[in-house]
């Protein structure tokens, strides 16, 4: 790779390709013995076919598998990095390695893909995660997740923690997101002001109606926990929640102005349902959510499953698909004008131009960077000869981008969302290591 891109620095510099390795290492100021490898020559310029070549390593375009090396000389770092690797290796395995099975489940309904994990993996992320979840399972109905949500994570709970047991907290923990009140636009125009340096908007709490939930194994300890945290926590006007009745069901508020007198979040609500108690910050998602637990039907659910661990996600509708489009079309517009820089340098070398066809330019590419710089929509690039820049037909160029906010017609990724109801992952641990059920949607689309 260094000797290619040393040719195409040569070449850019000078204005004329180099026609040997000699001519590499001078136009681009390199050394020899930066282009030395452990077994067989350096790596040569082939002036001819336009790329670098090492008589072990081949070529960028086809580079030689690494079973075919042979290992009988390696260099001090080369040693350190396998060293590393194997150690690394050796502790994030236990005992034994079985192959990981998937099954597909594919009919009229919803597509499952179950994956079994073996065995155990030793890292902290998942001995964390089996920690806080793995005590036991939980159950819930996935039929009766309701209608609008867009996020929503369930968990089992250390119910063995001394912390959770004084709380009188039980088994389960969710968050919830509905697409009800949802509005995603602020948080788009902050990522995006973000990378163009403009200072973010104000966020309004209401705009996320997001719901908080454990489940009560006691009643009277986890109402005292709570009543505690308000008054350790709130100036003494405030310490007093107001209670009130929505539908038979107490709700009390909590006001925050100890953070301010405009608080990001001006109060929060709790209310006991059922099992579980639940707080947001926004009044109505409170209410929408005693509407739904008042509204589901008291008889046993029929497809109740048992996890540890649970995550459901669905496109959300309205306004915010054309917000999750104008997000995309900015990742995309980025990564476009980022391709733009490569096929830059090829043009400037005089490697590859605008009489050549697209495939001989693509070729031209894989030899001497290894792969293709594209845009993810597939749009095309040109050289513009009036400005003297690449451009992309859909992006523009660095010195005139153009954002469309929105993914172009017929993007597949928009299709996708308008055919896809929603994605499960559950999850549980067994004693060998991890059983997850993936769940896609197709029989109905978000509108």
């Amino acid at each position: 790779m260094l000797a290619s891109h040393g040719a195409l620095f040569a070449s850019e510099e000078t204005g004329k390709l180099p026609t040997s390795m000699k001519a590499v290492i001078s136009g681009a100021g390199l050394k020899a013995n930066m282009l030395a490898v452990p077994e067989g020559k350096a790596a040569t310029w082939d002036a001819e076919r336009l790329q670098a070549h090492s008589e072990v390593y081949n070529t960028l375009e086809f580079t030689t598998p690494l079973v075919e090396l042979p290992i009988d000389l390696v260099t001090e770092q080369e040693q350190r990095n396998y060293e590393t690797f194997r150690m690394d290796y050796l502790r994030l395995w236990r005992r034994f390695f079985d192959p990981i099975g998937i099954r597909f489940q594919v009919g009229p309904g919803p597509v499952r893909v179950e994956v079994y994990l073996l065995p155990l993996v030793n890292n902290s992320a998942y001995n964390n995660l089996r920690w806080f979840a793995g005590g036991g399972t939980v159950s819930y109905s996935p039929s009766r997740i309701p209608a609008g949500t867009v996020f929503r994570y369930l968990t089992r709970l250390p119910v063995n923690e001394s912390m959770i047991k004084q709380a009188g907290i039980g088994e389960w923990g969710m968050i919830h997101l509905d697409n009800r009140g949802l509005n995603l636009e602020p948080l788009v125009r902050t990522q995006i002001g973000g990378d163009l340096g403009i200072a973010p908007p104000n966020l309004n709490p209401n705009d996320y109606p997001l719901l908080l939930g454990v489940e009560v194994r006691d009643r009277e300890k986890l109402s005292k926990t709570f009543h505690e945290l308000w008054r350790n926590n709130l100036k003494p006007e405030d310490r007093e929640m107001s209670e009130r009745k929505y539908k038979g069901v107490t709700v009390k508020e909590a006001p925050l102005r100890r953070f301010g007198t405009d608080p990001w979040v001006p109060a929060l609500y709790q209310a006991t349902v059922g099992d579980g108690y639940y707080v947001t910050w926004t009044k109505k998602r409170i209410e929408d959510w005693i509407d739904v637990f008042l509204a589901q039907d008291t008889t046993k659910p029929k497809d109740t499953v048992q996890v540890n661990t649970s995550l459901y996600l669905a496109p959300p509708g309205g306004a915010n698909v054309e917000v999750i489009s104008a997000a995309l079309d900015w990742e995309s517009h980025k990564l476009a004008l980022s391709a733009g820089v490569a096929w830059q340098t090829l043009f400037a070398a005089g490697v590859v131009n605008s009489e050549m066809s697209p495939a001989v330019r693509s070729a031209v590419a894989r030899r001497l960077l290894g792969y293709e710089p594209a845009s993810p929509d597939g749009s095309a690039f040109f050289f513009d000869r009036k400005i003297g820049q690449i451009r992309n037909e859909r992006h523009g160029s660095l010195s005139g981008p153009i954002f469309h906010a929105k993914l172009g017609a017929g993007s597949q990724v928009m299709q996708m969302m308008s055919q896809l109801r929603s994605i499960r992952a559950d999850l549980r641990f067994r004693e060998d290591g991890i059983h997850t059920t993936l769940t896609m949607d197709w029989t109905a689309a978000r509108r």
